[in-house]
């Protein structure tokens, strides 16, 4: 009987994250394809920088872009379960934050042209345009996931979470869809989004006084 109760527990807990995943990605992708379209506000071009320059334009790293979406599925379910909720506000919070960026200062990175994109390439420039490149929200998020799985896995598992996190970040760089400065500002927002979210968790409830 317990080891049934187990499991009908364990169950529920991977529905309840599976759902709240499936909250969390609308709550991040729907305003941002949506901002991606709006025009009511100058764009504000960001040339490429001597960093961006020097990482060499990829048309392959679209595939490593898009692997962002699976990294995040693997950390919201192989995170542990006490840092789930900090997991997802985090992640919220830096998605409402950005979105505000968005909405007041629209920014945009030129895209090169390119002869041959291959598959994954051209199918990132009709589903994401260069728009809202400050900060860069593939970056914020690659970073919290990286953070969510070292915690969980702090030998090897955990260095692999962060070599993936890294590789996305680089591909932002590589397809020229932010510049450095954009990585920058979303490695900084990863960082104070999972300080605030685990300060207030940490802090206990006001009772008042009577």
């Amino acid at each position: 009987m317990e080891e049934m109760k187990a499991e009908r527990e364990q169950g529920h807990g991977w529905s309840r994250r599976i759902l709240t995943g499936a909250v969390l990605v609308a709550w991040i992708g729907v305003p941002y394809l949506v901002l991606q379209r709006l025009e009511w506000r100058p764009v504000t071009v960001l040339d490429w920088d001597p960093v961006t320059r020097a990482v060499p334009f990829s048309v392959g790293a679209a595939w490593v872009y898009f692997s962002l979406y699976p990294f995040l599925g693997w950390a919201g379910l192989g995170c542990r379960k006490g840092d789930f909720t900090a997991f997802v506000l985090a992640c919220a919070l830096a998605a409402l934050v950005g979105h505000l960026v968005f909405l007041l200062w629209p920014t945009e990175v030129p895209r090169p042209d390119v002869a041959d994109p291959g598959l994954a390439y051209d199918w990132l420039r009709q589903v994401d345009r260069p728009r809202n490149a400050l900060p860069s929200m593939h970056v914020a998020l690659s970073v919290l996931g990286a953070l969510a799985l070292w915690r969980r896995h702090p030998g090897w598992l955990g260095s692999a979470a962060i070599v993936w996190a890294g590789a996305i970040v680089w591909s932002t760089l590589a397809l020229r869809q932010h510049v450095a400065a954009d990585v920058v500002a979303g490695g900084a927002l990863a960082a104070v989004s999972w300080w605030l979210v685990g300060r207030a968790r940490r802090r206990p409830p006001d009772r008042g006084q009577f």
